[in-house]
């Protein structure tokens, strides 16, 4: 792993990273959505729109490139946070009547990755030895 990182620069990692946190929230959204009905294409499609510009992000670096799949990526969370806004009202109002109070705690796991995934992307964006 040391030969790896002495290789490749922050930027590189970083975006690496974003990629494997991005990738894990794809993978948890569709198992944990398609148990409970509740998958979004938009989202789905957002997340995945988000890995490709990032494996490509990973061979060339461009500004525009980064801004675009961190944007992609901030949308999906906002639409897998929006699609369970009746769970969360449900949770802070202690019952059951617009979504399911326990899956709170699911989603906001899903949409932390996310959102690490967007930050980290916009680190490496900053970040010198991307190439």
């Amino acid at each position: 792993m040391r030969a790896f990182s002495r290789k490749k620069g922050a930027g590189f990692l970083l975006s690496a990273a974003a990629l494997l946190l991005a990738g894990g929230a794809l993978a948890f959204y569709l198992i944990w959505g398609s148990a409970k009905y509740a998958v979004n294409p938009a989202a789905a499609g957002f997340l995945a729109g988000g890995l490709v510009l990032n494996i490509v992000g990973l061979f060339f670096r461009c500004g525009y490139l980064t801004a675009a799949m961190t944007g992609l990526y901030g949308a999906a969370m906002m639409k897998v946070a929006a699609d369970n806004a009746g769970s969360f009202a449900d949770a802070y109002q202690g019952i059951v009547m617009f979504g399911d109070p326990t899956q709170v705690g699911t989603v906001l796991t899903i949409c932390g990755l996310m959102l690490a995934a967007a930050v980290l992307s916009i680190a490496s964006g900053f970040s010198e030895g991307h190439e």
